[in-house]
Parts: structure tokens; C-alpha cells; sequence
């Protein structure tokens, strides 16, 4: 990661496995940051407070509720991003533009005993 000039952030990703290409972030940030207000769309990306998984043998659907502080976060603008990195990781993206992207403070999390929903 580095910092190119102001608050613009130029970030490569890349995997040691032939045929697969670097990828590459670009974003500009402000200084500031806020906390999310109830309502919003940053309030639902950030602020959740339910995690949801399936079981990887029986696909059972699975939720674990976490507590943390609430994130003081940056919106990103003048984004460029490649989704290569989440067909990586098996997801089958026909995109090429985030829809949302910001950096938020670190908050230490308490997680709860997962439970199983069905």
C-alpha cells in the first residue's frame, strides 16, 4: 500500500498462483471521520450486528450476534477497483464498480456462541 499524494491510497493485491493477475485499489480519502447514522446505507454495511454463515457439510444456516463500538469511518471517492479479487474467492462478480467503499477505524468485537438458525 502507499500513499500517492494528499489522501489518495494506491493498494496491490497479489496471489502466488500462476494465471493469476495483481490486483489493484485506488481511492481518495478525507480526513474526518464520522460515525454512521441510523437509516443510512452505511449504517446498515457498518453497523451490523449479526454475522450469517451455512455449515459447510449441511448448509445449515448460522448466526452469530457481535458487540463492538460503533466504527468512526471515511467515505472513499475517485474509486478504481478490480473484482478479481473476489472471484478469488468463488464469487461470481459481472462488475467492475463498488458501490460503496470507505475505511473505518479498528474496534475491538465481542463475539457470541453461534447458533444455528434451521
Amino acid at each position: 500500500m502507499s500513499v500517492i499524494k494528499n489522501e489518495t491510497i494506491s493498494y496491490n493485491v497479489r496471489r502466488r498462483k500462476y494465471g493469476i493477475k495483481n490486483v489493484r485499489y485506488k481511492y481518495t480519502t478525507s480526513v474526518e471521520g464520522n460515525s454512521a447514522k441510523s437509516g443510512t446505507l452505511d449504517f446498515f454495511l457498518l453497523e451490523r450486528y449479526q454475522l450469517f454463515t451455512t455449515d459447510k457439510y449441511n448448509r445449515k444456516l448460522i448466526s452469530c450476534r457481535v458487540h463492538h463500538n460503533p466504527y468512526k469511518f471515511i467515505n472513499c471517492t475517485n474509486k478504481s477497483w478490480d473484482s478479481e479479487l473476489l472471484k478469488w474467492n468463488g464469487f461470481d462478480c459481472k462488475f467492475n464498480n463498488a458501490s460503496h467503499a470507505c475505511i473505518a477505524n479498528r474496534v475491538d468485537v465481542e463475539i457470541f456462541k453461534p447458533q444455528r438458525l434451521r
